[in-house]
């Protein structure tokens, strides 16, 4: 993924934190082109894939941490209902490494 896509993924999603986001449309099959929902796939996908490489070893785990955990917990919190949405359709693997580095951040916050 492009740091252009991520960048402009959060654009579309940073201003919606603050509005009632109808989760249950935005991961309505047939809604695949919506760009709010293409937004919100391509941040969880980066979180996927960072969450991933940490667990395998390939990422410095507290410099990530440092970087990312506070943003990493806010869009988890923010986005959880929709996740809880795919894990429904598809099966509980979906976000799964996002999921379990969230709860590992949780347990051990930053100092």
């Amino acid at each position: 993924m492009k740091n252009e896509e991520l960048i402009k993924a959060r654009a579309v999603i940073r201003p919606l934190r603050h509005a009632p986001l109808d989760f249950i449309n935005l991961a309505r099959v047939g809604n695949e082109g919506d760009p709010v929902r293409q937004a919100v796939l391509t941040l969880l996908n980066s979180y996927e894939f960072m969450a991933t490489g940490l667990r395998e070893g390939a990422f410095d785990e507290q410099t990530y941490r440092r970087m990312y955990a506070v943003n990493a917990l806010r869009d988890w919190a923010f986005l959880f209902p929709f996740i809880q949405i795919l894990q429904e359709r598809v099966g509980p693997t979906v976000y799964r490494e996002f999921a379990m580095l969230i709860e590992r951040w949780k347990e051990h916050p930053l100092d």
